[in-house]
């Protein structure tokens, strides 16, 4: 059962350009198109969950060459290699799982981005790093509990970009923004 599911993952298209591509299919590109070549093994981030999606398109926004990323709860490495393949120069991606650091490190091997770091951390615990844009997809209650801290790490023209809300707890999360000074 462990390798079924592998049978349903096949590449698929995100945002403008971002092609997931599970690392044993095949895929041809097509002018512009980002390829992210991804092996999930145990790790959370398939790219398939509509919280990965919004993430995917707002990257595409925001990220230009030369900017420092930051990204929370980094899970198979996706949206820190989306980041790198952007153009970021520098890419942090902290998660506090074992496979996850695992995993997200070999994901960004197998994808060229020698330029994103993958960290063991607890949220912004102990993070020395000033980004220009921090993305987190995660639980509302995870990014309630860590808005307090994002100042450490972003300097005034940052960019927050949070996913993984559950409609009914948004309310919170916007009080929590505009309560920290957002």
């Amino acid at each position: 059962w462990n390798s079924e599911w592998k049978k349903s993952f096949k590449p698929f298209r995100l945002g403008d350009r971002v092609v997931i591509k599970p690392s044993w299919e095949d895929y041809i590109p097509t002018e512009g198109d980002i390829v992210i070549e991804i092996d999930p093994g145990s790790a959370f981030g398939t790219g398939s969950h509509e919280t990965t999606s919004i993430c995917i398109e707002q990257l595409e926004k925001h990220v230009t060459i030369g900017e420092k990323v930051l990204d929370i709860g980094t899970g198979s490495g996706i949206l820190g290699i989306l980041a790198s393949k952007l153009g970021a120069s520098q890419v942090l991606g902290i998660d506090k799982d074992d496979d996850s650091i695992r995993v997200a490190k070999e994901n960004a091997r197998i994808n060229g981005c020698f330029n994103m770091d993958v960290q063991k951390g607890n949220l912004l615990e102990n993070i020395d790093f000033s980004a220009d844009i921090v993305v987190s997809n995660i639980t509302a209650d995870i990014i309630i509990k860590m808005i307090s801290d994002l100042h450490s790490v972003m300097g005034e023209n940052s960019i927050f970009i949070g996913s993984g809300i559950l409609s009914k707890k948004m309310d919170m999360v916007e009080e929590a923004l505009i309560g920290n000074g957002f």
